[in-house]
């Protein structure tokens, strides 16, 4: 029991310290937030758009016309060029935060920046089915011993 949960813990902090971003920013700088989609398995495709006005930012808009141009919500919808989602989401997470099952059905968000400071109350992941929310872990749920990762 003690080294299957090692092994997961050691694969969740090998797989929340190794996702990669599109977006170049700072260790410790949230990126501004900007529309992208993602492909999903052979038959699906993730949409999420920003949620944070346009004003918000000195700088040209993060909003994707191609993308919104057919997607009207944030969520999950067929590539057969429907326009009506399988299930949305009111919420923004980054391309780099989202897993989600090649089936389209389960998603995973990882924590935003949480495993960069002490706090391991945190949330490390949630995860979501058909986009509704399932349950969400704390890093110490999967850390004995936090101060050996500070």
């Amino acid at each position: 029991m003690m080294k299957k949960r090692i092994a997961i813990t050691a694969l969740l902090l090998t797989l929340l310290l190794s996702n990669a971003s599109r977006t170049f920013v700072s260790a410790d700088e949230i990126p501004i937030p900007y529309d992208y989609s993602k492909d999903v398995g052979e038959n699906y495709i993730f949409v999420m758009l920003s949620t944070v006005p346009t004003s918000t930012y000195d700088m040209d808009s993060q909003f994707d016309e191609s993308i919104r141009s057919k997607f009207n919500q944030s969520g999950l919808y067929h590539k057969d060029n429907s326009h009506l989602p399988i299930w949305s989401v009111d919420w923004y997470s980054y391309d780099f935060q989202i897993e989600i099952s090649s089936d389209g059905k389960h998603l995973i968000e990882w924590g935003l920046l949480s495993y960069m400071y002490s706090d391991f109350d945190s949330i490390a992941f949630t995860l979501f089915e058909n986009g509704k929310e399932i349950r969400k872990y704390a890093i110490n749920e999967f850390v004995t011993f936090p101060f050996l990762i500070s």
